[in-house]
């Protein structure tokens, strides 16, 4: 079943919202560029970058589902829509913080499926 979050479209049986940042990349066939937003963010969306000691394309390793809690990197963007997600409302580049948390993070893009 679909729901529409008014940010994307999020299918309810992926259960994104029980899933970790790692968990997350590995689903998006382990690569990065997946946006996630969490409510004390308010107003910012967050584009996954990299994964330290992650080469894209390469599963973390470590035993899931927190992989030792290796540091996530992100793009800040100032915005409430994905679509507005561009280089001119970008706020910082900064690591994550909790991207073991599995309550914290909402994945607001479809998941690149497995080639």
């Amino acid at each position: 079943m679909k729901k529409d979050t008014g940010l994307t479209i999020q299918y309810e049986d992926d259960k994104t919202s029980s899933m970790n940042v790692y968990e997350m990349y590995h689903k998006n066939n382990n690569e990065f560029g997946f946006l996630i937003k969490s409510n004390p963010w308010s107003g910012n969306i967050v584009k996954v970058t990299s994964i330290d000691g992650v080469i894209e394309g390469e599963k973390i390793k470590g035993k899931s589902p927190y992989f030792g809690n290796p540091k996530v990197m992100a793009e800040f963007y100032k915005c409430d829509r994905v679509c507005d997600c561009n280089s001119q409302n970008m706020v910082s580049v900064s690591e994550v913080s909790c991207a073991s948390n599995f309550s914290s993070y909402d994945c607001l893009t479809t998941f690149r499926s497995k080639k």
